[in-house]
């Protein structure tokens, strides 16, 4: 019931999508965090867009067509050369993504490729590229689970980005509205950099979970569990205090009905 609400519940187009084929993807997600992340920047642009519907061995693909610039910039990415390159790399290597697979019956299964043409054009010298790209129907369907505010459309450094991916990662584990954020283990990860980068790390991460408290995307309220047993405290807030002392931090996801 909990997934079926999530995923036909209406969702703003401008947002991030995202939903449990995040596990489809951890294993890449942990060693190509930005290329996990253009993933699903990409998922949610293509959202807006309408094409033409053709038919491979019953599996439906969407035939899209979009200049390689308009997606840069709804991203908010500069449309420089090295970034136009970084992007284009993007698109180059979509069609390394496993192949979904399905599993029916102990005889009946079905395969297919996410994305199995991808062409880059640039048909003059000096004019914009490109890109058409097929795409299965079934990451174009509006039925994502998970939506999160258009703050987490685009990320602003190397550090927002971690922030918003574990929140993100977090968010889609679990089918429970009930979610727990590893706090220590992901502040473990930058145990080693400079007092004023910890610093920043712990305020992206109390300003992220504002912005789910502000689009009611989670509920207020918050259970702090010590790193040494201690007890649970329960808050409707998240301070820098609750980041240093918790080992985890459990909160409720808000699902609203039709």
């Amino acid at each position: 019931m909990n997934y079926f609400l999530r995923a036909y519940s209406n969702k703003p187009k401008k947002c991030l999508v995202t939903s449990y084929l995040q596990k489809y993807f951890l294993s890449q997600a942990t060693s190509e965090k930005l290329q996990f992340y253009r993933l699903l920047q990409f998922i949610s642009f293509v959202r807006t867009y309408s094409g033409k519907k053709e038919i491979v061995n019953g599996q439906i693909y969407i035939t899209l067509q979009f200049r390689l610039l308009d997606f840069m910039k709804t991203v908010h990415c500069q449309a420089n050369t090295y970034q136009r390159q970084q992007f284009l790399q993007f698109f180059d290597q979509l069609q390394g993504l496993p192949p979904f697979r399905e599993k029916f019956t102990d005889r009946s299964f079905r395969q297919f490729l996410f994305f199995p043409v991808v062409n880059a054009i640039q048909e003059t010298k000096r004019g914009p590229w490109i890109i058409q790209i097929a795409v299965a129907e079934y990451l174009m369907k509006d039925a994502y689970p998970f939506y999160f505010p258009a703050s987490f459309f685009t990320y602003s450094n190397s550090i927002n980005l971690d922030v918003k991916l574990s929140i993100i990662q977090t968010l889609a584990q679990d089918y429970s509205i009930q979610k727990t954020y590893d706090v220590q283990s992901f502040l473990n990860q930058f145990a080693k950099r400079r007092h004023s980068i910890q610093a920043k790390i712990k305020r992206e991460i109390i300003h992220e979970f504002q912005n789910l408290l502000k689009y009611k995307i989670i509920e207020p309220r918050f259970l702090f569990q010590g790193k040494d047993n201690q007890p649970i405290i329960e808050k409707d807030f998240i301070e820098i205090e609750d980041l240093i002392s918790s080992k985890y931090i459990i909160f409720y996801e808000v699902i609203s009905p039709f």
